[in-house]
């Protein structure tokens, strides 16, 4: 199809110059441009003539600029005759049944239609042919609808908040991994928040409600949602019941709640769109990270970033607009308390189950129970009251092993340290260190790592103390070497102090010993000498 621009290029050479169709061609030619065929030139032209002496120049002027249009004929299909048509009207007409009588899965497909008229009826069509006609059918019984206008919407200051779940693929450390973005829009405003999670569940919906009421200081009047399952319990007719996470939230802060209809994603259009609009704008520049608290701290910028410009006249001024939104809320209060407190007992290995991960808690509490939180993206082992474990949640499957916590009983197992998980998953710096200067020495690692949690000392402490002597080409580093570069400069002092009257005491004893002994040997010679 020839588009507008080139049918005015081909005109303006016939009405500026007076060209014919060969003299138009020659000339486009010329100048290095595409050419249509002498025949479009030629039917072109005489069109235009003919709508200017019959109908005047307006009407040639509209010609001008108008796109041609091709009317492709109406072709009548040789091959699909009324029996095989037949056919396949009956077969459509048997699937409609089936699916009324609820045997949906028994239906008879395009594809097996197809075989049939080919190899059982000899036809010679291919399958478009069937699927072509089949859509034609289909559409002569479905009446057309005319299509849905919709009303533009205007949101006053704090009234509502929209809210809505995203996925989020992400790189983790060394693992490819989907996340769920929940997105928080106020469509006064357009002003977002999002947070990530490892998936969608009860406590992340109510977490992330948690997060984002804390961080804005303030409560919508109305919460709007689709018909997510964290949301909808049940439909009970045309009503829809809520869910207990969502009538605990409801209550704790006050707001009210509201249900889009199904399959209407335009009644909450705002968020629908954000979560694209963060989903890009976010994470199409940098998606590796770390953890996922670290990509939590990224998207908290990007949103920032994000709520500080506007893209288009109803989002020109998001800080202004956001402010009218935040004086119009309700204050925020207090946090409501989103996680699951559950049992566990700690097994032989010194781990616990949770939701199929393996967790580590300290070798002291094998065999005993131990109470979990549980919330989205962490674990709180707690026992006594007093918080023992803590850890990042990620994958399914996996185990999660601190080194600290086995501590005591690689004390009296050195041996098991060479070849333990907990050595394995410790950081990369700790595990250069053992196999540096304690491979044959076990025992004195261990007893590093006791030194150091008695002192309060980290691991990157650790790592940086026999980094330096490295550095200084100290040769032979062994575990005092690295405890006197851990201990800060009084403590060594005092030991000094104290190592110089250990030392004194020590001369002072054995000058004794050796007076006495002297003594001792002359009194012997004296009394052999004078009985002789």
């Amino acid at each position: 199809m020839i588009s507008v621009y080139r049918k005015k290029e081909i005109l303006n050479y016939h009405i500026v110059y007076g060209y014919g169709a060969k003299k138009i061609r020659t000339e486009m030619l010329k100048a290095g441009k595409k050419p249509a065929s002498r025949g479009v030139i030629r039917r072109f032209i005489n069109t235009y003539e003919h709508i200017l002496k019959t109908q005047g120049l307006k009407a040639a002027d509209s010609y001008y600029s108008k796109e041609e249009e091709f009317h492709t004929p109406q072709r009548e299909r040789t091959k699909l005759d009324a029996k095989a048509r037949q056919y396949i009207e009956d077969c459509l007409e048997e699937n409609k049944r089936k699916i009324a009588e609820g045997n949906r899965k028994q239906c008879m497909d395009l594809q097996r239609v197809w075989e049939i008229l080919c190899k059982d009826m000899g036809y010679t069509f291919c399958y478009s042919t069937v699927t072509a006609y089949a859509r034609s059918y289909v559409s002569r019984q479905v009446p057309k609808k005319s299509k849905e206008c919709y009303i533009r919407q205007y949101h006053p200051a704090g009234e509502e908040c929209q809210f809505d779940w995203g996925d989020v693929k992400l790189k983790i450390g060394s693992r490819a991994v989907t996340v769920r973005m929940a997105v928080f829009t106020l469509p006064h405003s357009n002003y977002r928040k999002a947070y990530l999670f490892i998936r969608e569940h009860t406590l992340a919906f109510k977490e992330s409600h948690r997060d984002y009421f804390h961080d804005i200081g303030r409560i919508p009047q109305r919460m709007v949602y689709d018909n997510m399952k964290v949301a909808v319990k049940s439909f009970v007719g045309t009503e829809k019941e809520p869910t207990e996470a969502l009538l605990d939230l409801s209550s704790f802060y006050g707001f009210e709640y509201r249900f889009c209809n199904a399959r209407s994603g335009n009644e909450k259009g705002n968020v629908e769109e954000s979560v694209k609009v963060v989903r890009k704008e976010v994470f199409s520049v940098c998606d590796k990270f770390s953890s996922l608290q670290d990509a939590q701290e990224y998207l908290n910028k990007g949103c920032e970033r994000l709520n500080g410009k506007g893209k288009s006249l109803a989002t020109e001024d998001i800080v202004r607009l956001a402010e009218e939104d935040f004086a119009a809320m309700k204050p925020w209060k207090d946090d409501i308390a989103c996680f699951m407190l559950e049992e566990r007992q700690v097994d032989k290995y010194g781990v616990i189950t949770v939701e199929k991960l393996f967790y580590s808690v300290p070798d002291s509490l094998v065999g005993k129970t131990v109470h979990v939180r549980i919330y989205t993206n962490k674990i709180e082992v707690i026992h006594n009251g007093q918080v023992v474990a803590e850890h990042d949640k990620t994958g399914r499957g996996e185990w999660h092993i601190l080194l600290e916590h086995y501590l005591h009983t690689l004390s009296y197992k050195p041996g098991a340290l060479k070849n333990a998980e907990a050595l394995r998953q410790a950081p990369e710096g700790i595990r250069r260190v053992f196999f540096g200067c304690f491979l044959n020495a076990p025992r004195d690692f261990i007893e590093l790592l006791f030194f150091a949690k008695g002192k309060g000392i980290v691991y990157n402490d650790i790592v940086e103390a026999y980094d330096s002597l490295k550095r200084s080409h100290v040769s032979n580093i062994d575990l005092r070497l690295i405890k006197d570069k851990l201990l800060p400069q009084e403590e060594k002092s005092s030991a000094v102090i104290i190592q110089m009257s250990q030392s004194s005491e020590e001369i002072e004893l054995q000058a004794e010993k050796g007076l006495k002994t002297l003594t001792g040997i002359m009194n012997l010679q004296a009394t052999t000498y004078g009985t002789k």
